[in-house]
Parts: structure tokens; C-alpha cells; sequence
């Protein structure tokens, strides 16, 4: 009787064991595959800074492809995306970034640039898996994208022009 109330205890703390090593294990996997979505829009702010010069810009565009075809070929992350998508948009929506590389010494960060990860993951699934291109898509040419970009643009625009008109009536800045 001891021996299977050990057994039924072994057999617990095993199952027990393997649920934890199993939802360690899928946790690695997501955010390796959360790693690996991310390291596209990094080797495309690699690309775009004209400043980067650690390497040429051929091995950069190498790199951006590259990290684009490791999304494209491998099973499983069109499903993470449209999981992510489906499931985590709240989680995601609060992660802010740069879609173009903007320098770190840069004070200006243009709202037109800045997208969440939610809407990064959407524009990931739409350039790669529904477009089936080689790189990211410019946020005017996503359909889903492109009108609040345009607006931001010409907001941005505006507001440039208003600040320009008002440094040259105020005699500080000379055209």
C-alpha cells in the first residue's frame, strides 16, 4: 500500500513536473519568436541609418533579408502573429516604437513614424505573409495604415510650416 501511494505521488509530482517544464518551454518558444519578429524591424533601422558604419550597406540589406526569409520559411509564426493579433492587442497597443530609424541624438520623434507593437505585428503579417515581400512594406503603402499616416504627414507638414511663418514674422529666422 505504501509502495502505490509513493507511485501515485511520483506519478503526480511528474505530471505536475512535466505541465511546468511545458509552459517553460512555450514561454521560451514565444518569446523567442516575439525576439525574432523584432530583429526585422531592427536590421531595417540598421539598413535605413546611412551613419552605420560598421558594415556596408549591401551586408546590411543581406541582413534585413535575411532576418525577413527566417520569419517567411519557418513554421509556426504566421500563427504566433495572428495569435498575438487576435489575443494580445491590449498588452501590445502600449508598446510604442519607430517604424524608421530615427538617431538616438534625435529630440524629434514624428507621430507619422511611431507605431505599436500590436500594429507592428499587423504590418509583419500583411507585408510578409499577405504581399509575400522580401522586406517591410512604407506605412502608405498598407491599406490599414496609410490613411492615418498620410494624416499625421500632412499635420507634421502643417505644423512645420506655421512654426517656419512664425520665426520669419518674429524677424528670426531670415528666407
Amino acid at each position: 500500500m505504501k509502495k502505490l501511494v509513493t507511485g501515485i505521488l511520483a506519478l503526480g509530482l511528474g505530471f505536475q513536473l512535466f505541465a511546468q517544464l511545458k509552459a517553460q518551454y512555450t514561454a521560451d518558444k514565444v518569446a523567442g519568436m516575439e525576439e525574432t519578429i523584432m530583429q526585422v524591424l531592427e536590421a531595417k533601422h540598421r539598413l535605413e541609418n546611412k551613419a552605420y558604419q560598421k558594415e556596408n550597406e549591401e551586408v546590411r540589406k543581406v541582413q534585413y533579408l535575411i532576418a525577413v526569409r527566417k520569419i517567411k520559411a519557418a513554421p509556426g509564426y504566421l500563427s504566433f502573429i495572428d495569435k498575438s493579433i487576435t489575443e494580445r492587442e491590449k498588452e501590445l497597443s502600449g508598446k510604442w516604437m519607430d517604424y524608421k530609424y530615427v538617431s538616438p541624438l534625435s529630440s524629434i520623434h514624428h507621430k507619422s513614424n511611431m507605431i505599436n507593437r500590436w500594429q507592428y505585428l499587423k504590418i509583419v503579417r500583411y507585408s510578409i505573409f499577405e504581399v509575400k515581400a522580401d522586406t517591410l512594406l512604407s506605412l502608405d503603402k498598407i491599406p490599414f495604415m496609410r490613411e492615418a499616416y498620410q494624416k499625421e504627414v500632412a499635420r507634421e507638414q502643417k505644423r512645420s510650416a506655421e512654426t517656419i511663418e512664425f520665426l520669419r514674422k518674429r524677424s528670426v529666422l531670415k528666407l
